[in-house]
């Protein structure tokens, strides 16, 4: 009996708790509790060190109080560095940006309207959070970023206009193609790219031979992105370029481009020094399904490397040469067990057979299907 009381006892407690709570009246707010007071009043203290320990606790509440929102956007104001109770060093500022990043959508409108009125450092704060949230609501502001003096607003606003996918933004990025900010450039192509604006293709062949590799990498992506093969020529002389993040990055864009005159260029590529761009070549030739391709891919397959020997394999499989299959028994054996397996699968996808799972049971089958395939040793 004493269990059975305490176990309605517990089930009883919250119902009772919620029924001696006074309801709001509708049309009015909900009153703000002795502990939310106290920590809205701590983000109006004169005591940086208050403010900042206010905010932190405010980031804590599910779910975030809307009345906390404009106290936190005074606290943008103040930049003072402070040693926390916790022995951590920081600012109200600090804070107060990652507190309102985690409200989330709520801030939004009211870090709109803080915008007009805040002044220049201030509303850089209130720019990056807004920044960070990627509301599709603050687009428009994002266009008037493009237009800021501080180029990292400009490049911030580049960014997330591509990843919120508004097309609307396109003309306006592409006359930031030019910015003198390398980091812009590099935004601007990655966002041109991500909205597939095909207008964009003279731009982007010029960023693809930009002094900043970072520009010049971001380029040959936006261009495989865009789809455009009128690129392919241009990419494949970059296929060269000193810096291997631009030469993986163009031999990715040539295997979205799916144009056989990449061929010979993306078959060099497969003796690069760097592993990323033998990879990345061999998946590449993969998506082109040239057979063209099967012997220097069956020849890249005692790479050193295993996510090369594994690229290998699965862009044989995706030729579908049959030629190929003698050249994967000895893959069964290999130390990856990721290249042992996809080697088994494309052993059976070519040849349509399944003599068993381990290497012995296969060669037993070549030695009696050899004269089919030609074997590179």
């Amino acid at each position: 009996m004493r269990y059975y009381l305490s176990g309605l006892a517990c089930f009883l407690f919250p119902v009772l708790v919620l029924a001696a709570t006074p309801a709001s009246s509708p049309g009015k707010p909900a009153a703000v509790s002795p502990n939310l007071k106290i920590l809205l009043s701590g983000l109006t203290s004169a005591s940086p060190v208050e403010q900042a320990e206010a905010a932190i606790k405010l980031s804590r509440l599910v779910p975030p109080p809307p009345a906390a929102i404009p106290l936190l956007i005074d606290c943008l104001a103040c930049d003072t560095q402070v040693r926390l109770t916790s022995g951590a060093v920081t600012s109200p500022d600090q804070q107060a940006s990652a507190t309102l990043i985690k409200f989330g959508s709520q801030a939004v409108q009211p870090l709109q309207a803080a915008l007009l009125q805040a002044e220049q450092p201030v509303r850089k704060k209130i720019a990056l959070i807004l920044l960070r949230l990627k509301d599709p609501r603050s687009a428009e502001t994002m266009m008037l970023f493009l237009e800021d003096a501080d180029p990292q607003l400009r490049a911030g606003a580049a960014s997330v206009l591509g990843c919120m996918g508004f097309d609307r933004a396109s003309e306006k990025l592409l006359l930031l193609a030019g910015d003198k900010n390398a980091a812009v450039r590099e935004q601007v192509a990655i966002s041109l790219g991500k909205l597939g604006y095909r207008q964009a293709l003279p731009a982007l062949l010029a960023l693809l031979t930009d002094t900043s590799p970072g520009v010049r990498a971001a380029a040959a992506t936006a261009l495989g992105q865009i789809g455009q093969t009128e690129a392919v020529p241009a990419l494949c002389e970059k296929l060269t370029d000193k810096e291997e993040t631009v030469r993986w990055r163009v031999a990715a864009a040539l295997g979205q481009l799916k144009d056989s005159r990449a061929l010979p260029s993306l078959v060099t590529a497969l003796s690069d020094h760097h592993f990323l761009v033998r990879a990345t070549a061999a998946w590449s030739l993969g998506l082109l399904r040239d057979s063209r391709a099967t012997e220097p891919l069956a020849c890249l397959l005692r790479d050193k490397d295993a996510e090369v020997r594994l690229q290998a394999v699965l862009a044989l499989s995706r030729v579908g040469d049959t030629r190929a299959a003698g050249s994967l028994i000895p893959l069964l054996t290999d130390r990856n067990l990721g290249v042992r397996r996809a080697s088994l699968r494309t052993l059976r996808s070519l040849t349509g057979v399944s003599p068993g799972t381990d290497a012995g049971s296969w060669y037993a089958w070549w030695e009696q299907n050899r004269q089919r395939y030609t074997f590179w040793p």
